[in-house]
């Protein structure tokens, strides 16, 4: 909070280093083809991910600051439950104990 204070009054000007540095960023790259690597990179991650869980994972985050935290608790809560209960959570499951990526893995 701090430093968005700081940047909302000040205006200050600074190069990509300080954004990584401040978190603004989350990655640094000198040149297009490093970003088209660390983008490739980024998306194969989000690939491995179950696609139901980074869903719910995403509406709650997104209504983060925009309702009461004990309205967002509960959501979470809900969601997190239900996808508990997801057929990709049974998947996860035995991918795990059958040592091997689950099937929604992008590779």
């Amino acid at each position: 909070m701090p430093q968005t204070r700081h940047l909302a009054l000040t205006a200050a000007r600074f190069k990509g280093a300080e954004a990584l540095r401040l978190g603004i960023v989350h990655h640094l790259v000198k040149d297009s083809a490093a970003l088209d690597a660390k983008l490739e990179e980024v998306l194969k991650q989000v690939d491995r991910c179950a696609p139901f869980a980074n869903a719910a994972t995403k509406a709650i985050v997104q209504k983060v600051g925009r309702e009461p935290l004990s309205s967002v608790l509960d959501f979470a809560a809900d969601r997190f439950a239900e996808a508990r209960r997801s057929p990709e959570a049974a998947e996860g499951l035995r991918a795990f104990a059958e040592k091997r990526p689950p099937k929604w893995t992008v590779e």
